[in-house]
């Protein structure tokens, strides 16, 4: 399986275009920032144990893989073992083409073309770009810092307009020590098959503005009204880690 390396500085960055165009590693000063991808599971093509992997033409789930639009419902594959529904797309379950690969950036590719069984899958055709560029940053003290920016496009390669979205589902690593700062107004409680079901406050327990250890909380929640930044921080005798999400369009 091809790895894509790129670095700048200390930092460094590894993608699996066939599985998935996912991330599989990303290093500052020989500290993971995303979580490290197991050998076994590059050995046994497991996308979900990446360090991040891309989210389109949608992202969570779609009830019952039923997508109703202009008029019309389609029926999507069952994508995610026993789960009734359709989940993140075909992005992270198709192997992408390598574009381009410099020393500090890199571009993959995928063309969906909604025919056969691909049309099960997503019923229109696109074309999605993913491009890579790491860089150098500075910081007021000793510690090694960077910035990844990673950019992701759809290009509607058909004659019918449709719905989409896009994101990504990185993957951190968690210690006793990582602190989350996040600013949002409210969230949804899921029902029982993890489809958001109604706003609500933010409980006090799912709150972090101010930051605070994340401890034992597992979330799999919409927050809405976020500020656009999300960090999580790691503290110890031994090192400082942080990690900040900015997202930001062209």
């Amino acid at each position: 399986m091809r790895i894509i390396d790129i670095a700048a500085g200390s930092a460094q960055l590894r993608v699996s275009p066939e599985l998935g165009g996912a991330i599989t590693a990303f290093t500052v000063g020989g500290e993971a920032v995303l979580r490290l991808t197991p050998e076994a599971a590059l050995d046994e093509r497991d996308v979900r144990r990446t360090a991040c992997y891309p989210l389109i033409p949608y992202s969570n789930r779609i009830r019952d893989a039923r997508l109703r639009f202009a008029g019309r419902e389609y029926a999507l594959a069952r994508n995610f073992g026993a789960s009734p529904h359709a989940i993140h797309g075909v992005g992270w379950q198709r192997a992408w083409r390598v574009d381009e690969v410099s020393a500090q950036r890199a571009r993959v590719s995928l063309h969906h073309d909604a025919q056969g069984d691909n049309a099960a899958a997503w019923p229109w055709p696109f074309r999605a770009t993913q491009a890579f560029h790491l860089a150098e940053a500075t910081r007021g003290d000793s510690t090694a810092a960077a910035v990844l920016a990673v950019t992701l496009t759809l290009a509607n390669t058909g004659e019918e307009s449709f719905p989409f979205g896009l994101g990504w589902h990185p993957f951190f690593p968690k210690s006793a020590a990582t602190r989350l700062a996040l600013r949002a107004n409210f969230v949804w409680r899921n029902d029982a098959t993890q489809l958001p079901q109604e706003r609500i406050a933010i409980p006090e327990a799912w709150r972090f503005d101010p930051p605070r250890a994340l401890d034992a909380i597992a979330l799999d929640n919409v927050f809405t009204g976020w500020r656009g930044t999300a960090t999580a921080r790691s503290l110890s005798s031994m090192h400082r880690r942080a990690a900040t999400l900015s997202p930001s369009s062209p």
